[in-house]
């Protein structure tokens, strides 16, 4: 009788963990939680994206201004600041 009573256990157990393994909302707040983690990494991905075009243009007329300078106004160079977003950069004007 003892048996009979354990495996039913077992068996009441095991059904529960089944409708719990096919019940849909379980894990649902995970999902929702990594989907707006997702949201997120894109969002800043885009805007990490912005940042490299703007760096490259910047980087860009650096060169160009560089090339464009003599010798002479290259000893007179000022540093400036230019500040994109959160990345400061420090940048030689003629």
């Amino acid at each position: 009788m003892h048996l009979q009573i354990m495996l039913w256990e077992r068996k009441l157990m095991l059904e529960k963990e089944m409708h719990d393994a096919m019940d849909p909302n379980v894990g649902q707040d995970v999902v929702g939680e990594m989907k707006r983690e997702i949201h997120r990494m894109q969002l800043r991905h885009a805007e990490l994206m912005k940042l490299q075009e703007k760096l490259v243009v910047v980087s860009d007329v650096c060169a160009s201004t560089l090339l464009a300078c003599s010798s002479v106004e290259l000893m007179k160079l000022q540093e400036k600041l230019v500040v994109v977003s959160d990345v400061c950069i420090f940048v030689h004007w003629c």
